[in-house]
Order: C-alpha cells, then structure tokens, then sequence
C-alpha cells in the first residue's frame, strides 16, 4: 500500500484516479501509463474539451503500447478525476471509478456510472474498441466540502451512508480509513481513494 497526504491549490489543483480492469491483460500497466500520459497535461487544463483531449492523448497512448507489444491486447483502465477552481469543480469521469462531494453532511456524487443495468463496464480507455466521448460536467461545490475519487473497489462494498459516517467522524486520515472499512467489509478488489478536504 502506498499513503500520500499533502496539499494542492483550491485555484487550479488537481487529482485523478486509473483503475486498471480486472480480468483485463496488465491492468496495472494500463492505470501506470495513463496516469504518466496525463500527469503533465492536468496543469494546462482550461476548458472541458482540454479535459477530453487530455483523455483522448491517454487513451491514445494504450491502443499505440498495445500496437507495439501484442500481448499487451485488451490493456484497459478506467479514470475519474477533479480539477479545482474557486468555488467549483469539474468532475470527469470514464467507466465506474467515481468522484463525490460531502457538503452539510450529504454526500452527493459528481461523476456518473458508465456501466449498464447489468453491471457491465460501457466505456473505458483502451480496451478493444475506441470509447465512447468522456462524460464532463461542471458541479458547483462549496467551499467547506470534502471531495472524493475512488475505484469500485470501494464504491461495491461501502455505501454511500457508510462513506459519509467515516468521514464525518473526521479520521486523522480519511483516506485510509475508507480502505481499510472497505477491506473490513470483504472487499476483494484494488481499493483506491483520494479524500480533499478544504483547508483548516
């Protein structure tokens, strides 16, 4: 496990989380590489379709490392993130990793699920066939809440009314505290969690 806790700007920061596919060939190649082509594209980001070009460069870069290494097919990864501005966020998302916003206690997701009623993932970057365009929308977010990007590792095995309840009770590092309930409550799958709190 590796544990990070710093700050970033509430003007321009950033965090994203990739999540590789389970069952999917080098899943955690695919996250690695996507969060690499993305890392030095987030700061220049001004506009939604800076969001989605910034996407489709990563995406991009998996269909060209699968061309150059054929057992390398199928590399596939999901990817939800936040972009910070003065008093909002924009929230992106491709697949099932999510983003939320703990505002007055309620925690309300940003991001949207692109999977069927079945359970079954509709898009992701890489994979077999180019995805569909990356869902983007600007949420307005107040200035005291308490943003969150997780894979499904946690969403499928925490509840909504029991993320807010951990967060509420304000753990020295809320993060860790999401994995480890949600590694307590049996989950089996990667577990992956950014918490940005607003600062004190």
């Amino acid at each position: 496990m590796t544990d990070w806790s710093g700050a970033i700007s509430s003007q321009e920061g950033w965090a994203l989380i990739c999540d590789g596919l389970g069952g999917h060939v080098a899943g955690e190649i695919a996250s690695a590489l996507a969060i690499e082509v993305m890392r030095p594209l987030m700061g220049s980001i001004k506009r939604d379709s800076d969001i989605q070009d910034a996407v489709n460069t990563a995406d991009q870069a998996l269909f060209l490392a699968m061309e150059m290494r054929p057992e390398l097919r199928g590399l596939a990864t999901t990817i939800a993130g936040v972009i910070l501005r003065p008093n909002s966020a924009v929230s992106f998302n491709c697949g099932d990793t999510r983003t939320y916003a703990l505002e007055n206690g309620i925690l309300r997701q940003l991001s949207v699920d692109d999977i069927s009623k079945r359970g079954q993932l509709l898009q992701c970057l890489g994979g077999f066939q180019e995805p569909v365009p990356l869902l983007v929308h600007t949420c307005r977010v107040e200035p005291e809440a308490t943003l969150v990007i997780c894979s499904d590792g946690l969403s499928n095995v925490l509840a909504d009314e029991q993320i807010t309840a951990i967060l509420a009770n304000r753990p020295s590092d809320p993060a860790r505290a999401l994995v480890n309930a949600a590694l307590e409550n049996g989950g089996v799958d990667n577990v992956s969690v950014i918490v940005i709190e607003p600062a004190t």
